[in-house]
């Protein structure tokens, strides 16, 4: 958990890395929203052979820049949102939400 002044996407390698080299966990799927969504994590999610379920932005496009991974995620979404979202559980990722949401207005 971080506090309100840390942008999500910045701290989301160091966590992977915590969980995978400090716990020795394996990560098969990262669910975020999209405040995780650039090629940069895409690429590191991709390089640790973890599949992102990442909510792209309304205005994402693709392009030839862009990670594969997220060109995908970008079509996928854009032709049809629900099924993507079905598709990789993504609703999964509102349970956690509103347990954070608790912690966060329990203790601060």
């Amino acid at each position: 958990m971080t506090s309100e002044e840390v942008h999500d996407g910045k701290v989301l390698r160091k966590l992977i890395e915590d969980i995978t080299i400090k716990q020795n966990k394996e990560i098969d799927m990262t669910i975020a929203d999209g405040s995780y969504d650039n090629n940069k994590i895409f690429q590191f999610l991709s390089f640790n052979n973890i599949k992102p379920a990442m909510k792209v932005r309304k205005n994402s496009a693709c392009r030839k820049t862009n990670h594969c991974l997220r060109n995908k995620a970008i079509k996928m979404q854009k032709s049809n949102l629900q099924q993507w979202k079905d598709s990789l559980s993504y609703g999964q990722r509102w349970i956690v939400e509103t347990v954070f949401s608790c912690i966060k207005r329990m203790f601060g």
